[in-house]
């Protein structure tokens, strides 16, 4: 996908943020996906001359991240903000996390509780979800848009997830249950190519620095050939975790994290 054929997703977004009047938010967690939706949502707003709708980004610091990837998508969000508030873009940071009773090394080394498995996954919602729903209900948010990186075809359960939630509007999601936002998804039928295209073929926001989230995806590949293109496999086609996963039998990005002599790990 070249830059201009962001121009239908761009004008998008743009039209929907022009007859918004409910708060605007977007759920971020430093990967590809979120980052090309910040991409695409400064292109739309940059160039309107109206920008009153209030926009917060949502960070979940589960506090296992790996460090690489937390510390990446922070100096993104201090800068991203910097370069917004400098163009009339009304934006804010939540970065949420757990409360100390909720955090995995307290409830597993402190409390005794079990480590995650596929049977008993407990992390995802004491470390992300409810952080996330504690902010909504703190914030008041009774209703809103809610703009997330999800795209179809990145695995059968997503988009199970995505065909349950669907709505007669394509680009958006039928209100979450818990929160009463309703979703919009501006990439959901972007490939992994195209949401790569999308950040390293733009050179705006700056704030985005898309050679080194493409070069942490890159030293996370268990692969050991040179790939040229964005576009090729397996370069960008993984996710982060965190670093205390006990659900994978073997995480293979943080495996070549370590041996790319990330020092934090």
């Amino acid at each position: 996908m070249t830059p201009k054929h962001n121009d239908p997703t761009i004008s998008l977004i743009a039209a929907q943020y022009a007859r918004a009047n409910t708060p605007w938010y977007i759920g971020y967690s430093g990967g590809k996906d979120s980052s090309a939706v910040l991409k695409l949502l400064y292109m739309a707003l940059a160039g309107l001359s109206r920008k009153s709708t209030r926009i917060t980004i949502v960070y979940a610091d589960s506090g296992v991240e790996m460090p690489p990837v937390r510390d990446l998508a922070l100096s993104v969000l201090t800068a991203y903000q910097a370069e917004c508030t400098a163009h009339g873009i009304p934006l804010s940071i939540a970065v949420v996390s757990p409360p100390l009773g909720d955090r995995y090394l307290v409830k597993v080394i402190g409390r005794g509780y079990p480590p995650p498995t596929n049977k008993f996954r407990w992390c995802t919602r004491r470390l992300r979800t409810n952080p996330v729903n504690r902010f909504f209900r703190d914030a008041g948010a009774e209703s809103g848009i809610l703009l997330l990186g999800l795209r179809k075809g990145e695995s059968a359960t997503r988009d199970r997830t995505i065909a349950r939630y669907s709505s007669p509007n394509h680009n958006y999601l039928r209100q979450d249950r818990e929160r009463g936002l309703l979703i919009f998804a501006p990439i959901i039928d972007y490939s992994t190519e195209e949401v790569w295209a999308t950040l390293l073929e733009n050179p705006i926001p700056r704030s985005i620095d898309a050679e080194a989230l493409f070069a942490l995806y890159k030293d996370a590949s268990h692969e050991d050939s040179m790939i040229q293109q964005p576009s090729s496999p397996p370069y960008g086609r993984g996710r982060f975790g965190c670093w205390t996963c006990t659900v994978v039998r073997k995480d293979r990005a943080l495996t070549s994290l370590v041996s790319n002599g990330y020092p934090a790990l």
